[in-house]
């Protein structure tokens, strides 16, 4: 035990001196992060502002399944490392106003679930998006909830800091941006293009009809299941998708880096009679 919080302290030590070398990358996300070989910190030293993780109920523990078929707590593998770090930094991850998404896809017994959470999260409240009177207020972290979502119980929270993902069949009730500010479309169930080449004109049209509708109720939106290749992301750039997911960390990273900074320009100066070409570095 004390061997694995000195580990812990070592880390955090280390990433908050190495952050100011970290570009955020705000609409990047980890999906499917418990099957990364190193869980939540692989995204977060690529830049990563949210992960998506698949969590179980299992007797009176939230644990995160694997693919050598252990269970690993949540609470361990997620929690304490990102909450560790928050403090750290103030109570923000990289910058204030970025607040880290955790998408939690709950795979069983919704209900329970949501009562172990809350009980987990309870001692993290402070640092916690939440919704008083329907009014969103952005802290360091915001947790949203998916797969068998409980729906009733999220809704009748007075003071929300757990939110839904929502979906475009959900009632117009549940597509609020205080109980649902992401909405999540299927790929597959609206689009064949597989994500190389150039995506046909038609599904572009629909995809941006899609993405106006839920623009215009203030809310959030990402593709969910889409095909992990360079051609899908720059579709999903260019088209402001909110949150790009991928389980290729390091290739949607570079991809990303290489949108937002710009790539140097290169001019070749007027040369006289003798001197050699030289290549300076513009603006």
């Amino acid at each position: 035990m004390l061997k694995a919080l000195y580990s812990l302290l070592l880390y955090t030590l280390s990433f908050y001196a190495a952050t100011a070398q970290i570009l955020p990358l705000e609409r990047a996300l980890s999906i499917n992060d418990q099957e990364q070989l190193t869980p939540f910190y692989e995204a977060i030293n690529s830049g990563f502002l949210g992960v998506q993780v698949d969590v179980f109920s299992e007797e009176d523990e939230l644990v995160v399944s694997q693919n050598e078929g252990r269970s690993r707590k949540f609470k361990s593998l997620y929690l304490e490392p990102l909450f560790e770090l928050v403090k750290a930094h103030d109570g923000w991850l990289f910058n204030e106003n970025q607040s880290f998404l955790l998408i939690i896809n709950i795979k069983n017994q919704p209900h329970k679930t949501l009562h172990l959470l809350q009980r987990e999260l309870m001692l993290y409240r402070p640092y916690l998006s939440f919704c008083e009177k329907q009014e969103m207020r952005l802290k360091g972290v915001t947790v949203v909830l998916t797969g068998s979502r409980p729906i009733v119980e999220v809704a009748q929270l007075d003071t929300r800091w757990l939110f839904l993902e929502g979906r475009l069949d959900d009632s117009e009730e549940l597509l609020k941006p205080y109980l649902s500010p992401l909405v999540s479309i299927s790929w597959h169930e609206h689009f064949r293009w597989q994500g190389i080449g150039r995506i046909p004109q038609s599904e572009l049209s629909i995809m941006q009809e899609m993405v106006e509708k839920i623009r215009g109720k203030g809310l959030q939106i990402k593709f969910a299941g889409t095909p992990d290749t360079p051609d899908m992301w720059g579709v999903l750039w260019e088209e402001g998708i909110d949150f790009i997911g991928s389980s290729k960390l390091p290739l949607l990273k570079n991809f990303m880096i290489d949108q937002i900074l710009p790539m140097p320009t290169f001019t070749k100066p007027l040369r006289s009679r003798g001197s050699t070409t030289k290549l300076s570095k513009g603006g």
